[in-house]
Order: structure tokens, then C-alpha cells, then sequence
């Protein structure tokens, strides 16, 4: 399942050089993540959206959220950001202070598999690594797999 919402994220991301649509900013990233969503019901994965967490970030800026797990649960979360983005990267800490995910890759659409069967609040590093504009748009989304 994680590699196919890898691959899933990915083609969506794609689709940001696409000249037929001229969104840009926080509307690029809601069309992407509809995009994800559609594919998923395509191809028949039952899943709920728990979280979103919406915001910008200069270059180089990073923020943190924190967000529930419940026990036996299969999650992953999904990073994406707008046009001007060249690297989001993501990193999942739980309650002990231990790193259990990271995408530190060079890529602007960073997905964690936060599968666990220890539940708790996990703080949710976020950067923007790189970014060519002043501040860009970012957007998380914790899923759930049902």
C-alpha cells in the first residue's frame, strides 16, 4: 500500500508542469490532492482523511504539528506544496522522542507510513528545504487506510 501512495503522490505532483491548468498556490495543491484521492477511489483503496494542516513557509522554514494514532492503524501522510516548491521534507516523532519516519529526499511531495501499533501523539517536523520564492504554500493530509 505505501509504495502504491508513493507512486500515486508522485503522478499527481507530475501533473504541476501540466499547461492546462493555471493554478497556482493553495488552489494547485487542493486540485493535486483531489487528484490523489480520485486515483485512490479508482483503485478501490477505502481510506479517511483524519487531518489537514494548511500553511506557508519561507525557504528554509520549518514549523511542527501534532497529530493522534490510534493503535493497529495503517496511516500515512502526504505532503504536498505549490509551484514555487523544490523540497518539503517531513520527518514523524513519537511520544519517546524517537524518529519513526522521515522523507529528508529531494522532492516536494514527501510521504511518511505511519503505520504503528503504538498510539499517541506524534510531533510532525515539516521544512520547506527549498523553496524559490519568498514563502510557499504547503499542505499536509493525514490519512487513514480502512
Amino acid at each position: 500500500m505505501y509504495r502504491a501512495v508513493i507512486t500515486i503522490a508522485a503522478a499527481a505532483s507530475v501533473s504541476l508542469a501540466s499547461p492546462v491548468f493555471a493554478q497556482t498556490g493553495s488552489a494547485l495543491i487542493l486540485r493535486l490532492y483531489g487528484e490523489l484521492e480520485a486515483k485512490l477511489r479508482q483503485e478501490g483503496t477505502a481510506f479517511t482523511r483524519m487531518r489537514a494542516v494548511d500553511g506557508f513557509l519561507p525557504n528554509t522554514g520549518q514549523n511542527e504539528v501534532f497529530v493522534p494514532i490510534e493503535a493497529g492503524g495503517r496511516y500515512a501522510l502526504i505532503g504536498l506544496c505549490d509551484e514555487n516548491c523544490v523540497d518539503l521534507d517531513l520527518t514523524a516523532i513519537n511520544s519517546s522522542g524517537v524518529t519513526v519516519a522521515s522523507d529528508l529526499g529531494p522532492d516536494d511531495e514527501p510521504v511518511l507510513d505511519l503505520g504503528t501499533d503504538a498510539p499517541g501523539v506524534y510531533r510532525i517536523q515539516t521544512k520547506m528545504a527549498d523553496c524559490s520564492a519568498a514563502r510557499c504554500a504547503y499542505s499536509l493530509r493525514l490519512y487513514r487506510w480502512d
